[in-house]
């Protein structure tokens, strides 16, 4: 699961706490946004997490729909389910006129999920060191 999550590597144990800081900043900053456990109902099982970030792109701030679901748990539709849940999150509640998602390369699954939630191929772009597909949709083209 790592290789497709920031530059695909393990973080160590600074990596990880500035992780964290960053996870409990978006909760500060943003209430409403932020990324949060994913809880399989049939057992309670942490699969994963998913929500909505901000993420800076291009001189503006934008909002990223995030998800990543622990390998053992793919191909079941849990990613795709909490996407969507997650859209209407973002369009409904929220009043997001655009949602983006940030995919890398090679990362079929992830591609499949941000295409069943509506999103299009936007453009590919560097972010730190990785290239990253760009797919998004605004509340406009639903």
């Amino acid at each position: 699961m790592m290789q497709y999550i920031g530059d695909g590597e393990v973080k160590d144990q600074e990596g990880m706490k500035a992780f964290l800081h960053w996870i409990y900043d978006t909760y500060k900053q943003h209430p409403d946004l932020g990324m949060h456990v994913v809880i399989r109902k049939e057992d309670n099982a942490k699969i994963g997490h998913s929500g909505l970030v901000p993420q800076r792109m291009d001189h503006t701030e934008e909002i990223e729909l995030g998800y990543w679901i622990d390998q053992r748990y793919w191909k079941n539709g849990y990613a795709t389910e909490a996407a969507a849940t997650l859209v209407n999150v973002a369009f409904q509640q929220l009043h997001v006129d655009k949602l983006m998602a940030l995919v890398q390369p090679g990362n079929a699954g992830s591609i499949s999920v941000a295409t069943k939630a509506g999103m299009e191929f936007e453009k590919e772009i560097q972010l730190d060191v990785k290239k990253v597909l760009v797919y998004s949709m605004s509340k406009r083209l639903r």
